[in-house]
């Protein structure tokens, strides 16, 4: 499909990687669309059958009509740009987005230990962590309302310390909580 019912892209996925989020969309009859900069990646969300273009996703969201997008979703991109590029992605998105339209950025969580001063750096392609108050802070500088931060994938229970203590419980946050979050905004 090259185009959405009525001219409004329901979905749109910034950086598809392999395509895994880019089903969700389709499986329950959302007209969505995937940009990313890297071919393999377009190439390989085309060979299964998902609409993909090869392009810089920041400079693709500013030329699409005003208020054309429902939604505008990227998981674990943000950490990959600098200041700059991240401010010009919130712009792009609120933008392209319709009124009530809305930004899922997920990235890791620093507030996690582990994640923040080890699993972070296993991709020498990101950048530096994103402290959750500042996506939701960024999110609200740049015209989002609602904005809000969802933390995502604690480690399971067979990593919890069980012990019952205060202690444990304060270590079971820092080190075992959500190793992702999601900074959710609405136009």
């Amino acid at each position: 499909r090259e185009q959405a019912k009525d001219g409004l892209w329901l979905g749109w996925v910034v950086g598809c990687g392999g395509c895994e989020l880019r089903e969700l969309p389709e499986e329950q009859g959302i007209p969505a669309m995937a940009v990313d900069m890297h071919i393999a990646m377009v190439n390989a969300c085309r060979d299964q059958g998902f609409l993909c273009r090869h392009a810089d996703s920041i400079a693709y969201l500013r030329e699409q009509p005003a208020g054309s997008i429902g939604a505008v979703t990227g998981f674990q991109i943000i950490e990959h740009l600098p200041f700059e590029q991240l401010i010009a992605l919130f712009d792009a998105a609120r933008h392209a987005l319709c009124p009530g339209g809305v930004i899922i950025f997920e990235t890791p969580n620093p507030e996690n230990l582990k994640v923040g001063a080890c699993n972070f750096y296993f991709d020498p392609t990101h950048l530096h962590p994103i402290v959750p108050q500042v996506a939701e802070v960024m999110a609200r500088q740049r015209g989002f309302t609602h904005a809000e931060i969802l933390r995502l994938h604690p480690y399971p229970d067979d990593h919890l310390l069980h012990g019952g203590t205060e202690v444990e419980a304060l270590l079971n946050k820092e080190l075992f909580g959500a190793q992702d979050y999601a900074v959710i905004g609405c136009k």
